[in-house]
């Protein structure tokens, strides 16, 4: 393969089946590239074969690929820089204690002294967009009684109710909610901020007096999107001399999307963070859960569903039920 990055081409061997994200980072030290690019979470790249733009997507042989790949000159406007990611971490691996127990059991402390061995890690999981297989839509149409009928994602129907009276500056009572059967959302269609549709649907039946259906495009969902924050979870764990576990300690590192919205005492962790690593049913008597360096991580929605899918792993590979 001979992609050309930056007017320069370069020449790459790469096995049959290497997914060309893999190429663009690993062979070519591009790393704005992203791991959602691979699975073109947001449309906004276009791959040109052979300097033609294919009408439909396609997977070629990388042998057939020429790749043009400019990186945006400094300063371009909500150009995301290549080391955006790596700084957020550095500043979550960086926040100070101490920590506030969400979870504990026995004396982790005394028996992480006494452990024959103690093993440590840092996990950490990166922003992640729900990039659902469909866009998010919602239908608006107002009646001759001005009563005004949605039909939209959602989880919460008594809020989308509220929030939607209040674009409309009609009485809650006014609005009806048509809530479709769908599969599970993963915090997706919650009320977060500017992440729906249905306030521009309501705006724009009214300006043309007739139902209108707004489909946004992916490009809308991605940005617009709430995201699953940034974490890192710092792990310590002693074990006896068979080797068995006797303490784990788990600091989670980050905000969590219930201390974003409804927001939390200084002086109590947000279980949100620690979501996915406390309660769990683990036969180990000593055991600390902790939310540590709850500083805000640049971004202003968070997803709730999943939010402590990120964390949980260190802990998993570690104690078994």
């Amino acid at each position: 393969m001979e992609p050309t990055l930056n007017g320069t081409t370069h020449q790459v061997e790469s096995e049959a089946d290497t997914p060309l994200l893999w190429v663009t980072r690993d062979e070519l030290g591009l790393t704005g590239t992203k791991y959602g690019c691979g699975v073109a979470q947001c449309g906004a790249c276009t791959v040109l074969v052979e300097t033609a733009s294919p009408p439909v997507p396609v997977s070629p042989p990388p042998e057939a690929l020429r790749v043009t790949w400019t990186e945006p000159a400094s300063g371009t406007h909500h150009a995301m820089p290549a080391d955006f990611s790596s700084k957020m971490r550095a500043a979550l691996a960086a926040a100070p204690g101490p920590s506030i127990a969400a979870e504990t059991h026995g004396a982790a402390a005394a028996a992480l002294k006494g452990a024959a061995r103690v093993v440590e890690a840092t996990d950490d999981a990166p922003y992640l967009a729900h990039g659902q297989l469909e866009p998010p839509s919602a239908l608006a149409r107002w009646n001759v009684d001005g009563m005004l009928d949605l039909w939209l994602s959602n989880q919460a129907p008594e809020m989308f109710q509220r929030a939607a009276a209040s674009v409309a500056g009609i009485a809650p009572e006014r609005v009806r909610v048509h809530s479709p059967m769908l599969g599970g959302f993963f915090g997706r269609h919650f009320l977060h901020e500017t992440a729906n549709p249905f306030p521009q649907a309501i705006l724009l039946a009214k300006a043309v007096g007739r139902p209108v259906k707004l489909i946004w495009n992916r490009e809308e969902e991605c940005l617009r999107d709430a995201l699953r924050p940034m974490g890192l979870a710092r792990f310590r764990a002693g074990l006896d001399a068979e080797g068995l576990p006797v303490a784990p300690e788990v600091e989670a590192v980050g905000e969590g999307p219930t201390g974003r919205w409804f927001g939390r005492r200084p002086d109590a962790a947000d279980f949100s963070v620690a979501e996915g690593i406390a309660g769990q049913p683990y036969a180990i008597p000593n055991r600390r859960v902790a939310h540590g360096g709850s500083r805000r991580s640049g971004r202003r929605r968070f997803s709730s569903g999943i939010a402590g899918e990120g964390r949980s792993c260190p802990e998993k590979r570690y104690c078994r039920p």
